[in-house]
């Protein structure tokens, strides 16, 4: 009668980790998804302004990176 009492509350307890490790992957994941995009638009933001004015490839080579040194970016 024990043994079963031990695979029961071990069972639960599993079901239980699972159903609450689950979800929280899922949320971290789409959180982690969403700042890589704002990151990248963010840094595609800082270009723009270059991208509109000048042709010159070397400018735009320090703009680019410049935009991304913190975050390493090119």
């Amino acid at each position: 009668m024990r043994w079963a009492l031990v695979k029961v509350s071990l069972a639960v307890t599993a079901m239980v980790v699972v159903a609450f490790a689950v979800p929280l992957g899922l949320v971290i994941r789409e959180m982690a998804r969403d700042r890589a995009f704002a990151g990248a638009e963010r840094e595609a933001a800082a270009v723009a302004p270059a991208l509109s004015i000048t042709t010159d490839r070397e400018q735009l080579e320090r703009v680019v990176a410049s935009a991304g040194s913190d975050t390493g970016m090119a």
